[in-house]
């Protein structure tokens, strides 16, 4: 078992390759309890390859990975501590939800099937109907159980909130994943809408050209939230970042104080106001910093 300091995920030079055609190299990082991570990468940038490494189903080509203190291979021993929900989770045609849980908590240390019926209860999934063609969406509900109703240490979510309607979506992301942080889990989420999982990030991981890189986790810091009314918006400086909201001649901004002082020097607005702002609101505008990166990048 791993020290309480110790990182709860240590990957160390991993590299891997499919056909010659290189997808990750040399990637070194780290996730530490209690945090929620978001995996950012265009299509094709090996995050489904990631998680399928970390969860002890694919070798890397060279490097390391450990979980929990134990370092992977292939022997599956470390699945006891980790939860995956993939993004095209697959399931036992013929079997009943019920049954596939039942048979998880035989192969898996700790799962609690009374926690893992209040759970599926909450994301709306009937344990006793028996699945001939499942949807996208019951898949992924029994997935989110089977992943963690063992409260697992180390949590990978690939794209998470696909197929889920809104109050799976809602229970799944405000009381379902605050849980697993609770507990002391390390969750990390790639997800094509990860404006809707900003609240709950602690750190963002950037998987471009084969390679990962953490972004600063002090995003909640140097942005101020003003807004103002805008009098004429020809004269608002080109050089400020679009603004978060626009509501008729209200408009709010996410500026640094250089860009402060340009708009307020402007003369084109009216009412300025400034105010701290919010964790929810920085790593939005950082996201989308982001994918705008990535967007340049391809071009």
């Amino acid at each position: 078992m791993a020290e309480e300091s110790a990182p709860i995920l240590r990957i160390t030079g991993v590299s891997k390759s499919f056909r010659r055609n290189p997808v990750l190299r040399k990637v070194s990082v780290q996730a530490k309890a209690g945090q929620v991570i978001g995996l950012l990468g265009r299509n094709g940038t090996g995050k489904t390859t990631l998680f399928r490494l970390i969860h002890d189903l694919l070798d890397p080509d060279e490097g390391t990975i450990e979980v929990y203190g134990t370092r992977l291979d292939r022997s599956g021993r470390v699945r006891a501590v980790t939860g995956h929900v993939p993004d095209r989770p697959q399931f036992h045609v013929r079997w009943t939800p019920r049954e596939v849980l039942r048979w998880r908590a035989r192969v898996i240390p700790g799962f609690d099937l009374e926690r893992a019926g209040r759970w599926a209860s909450g994301l709306g999934l009937d344990l006793d109907k028996k699945w001939w063609r499942p949807s996208v969406g019951q898949a992924s509900k029994l997935a989110w159980v089977c992943a963690c109703a063992h409260l697992p240490k180390l949590v990978l979510l690939d794209e998470p909130t696909n197929g889920l309607d809104h109050t799976a979506r809602e229970f799944a992301l405000s009381v379902l994943l605050p849980e697993l942080r609770a507990t002391g889990a390390a969750v990390i989420i790639a997800n094509h809408h990860m404006a809707e999982v900003a609240p709950l990030l602690t750190q963002l991981w950037l998987l471009r050209d084969q390679s990962l890189r953490e972004v600063n986790s002090d995003f909640a810091q140097g942005r101020i939230r003003a807004s103002a009314l805008v009098s004429d918006y020809s004269r608002v400086p080109a050089c400020l970042p679009p603004p978060i909201r626009r509501d008729g001649r209200y408009t709010v901004w996410l500026l640094n104080e250089v860009e402060l002082a340009q708009l307020s020097e402007s003369s084109c607005v009216v009412g300025l106001a400034r105010e701290p702002a919010s964790t929810e609101e920085q790593m939005t505008e950082l996201l989308r910093d982001l994918e705008a990166s990535c967007e340049t990048a391809l071009t």
